[in-house]
């Protein structure tokens, strides 16, 4: 089931593109699958580990943005 949310926030992330942090993916997760808890840090964090997205900080702000990389392109389709 966790191998199914992992592909869902690569999902996720391509479709808002650098408009998403992660409290935007968790609560839209926790709504839509609430048989899996959260937190999705973990997924988030093996993602980024494989390559398939990129984290990066918003300009005068804590929170960290995601990007899907093209290698995670790849891997959607």
């Amino acid at each position: 089931m966790r191998v199914k949310i992992k592909q869902e926030i690569l999902q996720l992330i391509a479709q808002h593109d650098g408009k998403w942090y992660w409290y935007q993916i968790d609560r839209y997760l926790s709504i839509n699958h609430p048989e899996i808890p959260g937190p999705y840090l973990d997924e988030i964090k093996v993602l980024k580990e494989e390559g398939l997205i990129d984290e990066r900080k918003f300009y005068g702000s804590q929170f960290r943005l995601y990007w899907i990389t093209d290698a995670g392109r790849a891997r959607l389709q």
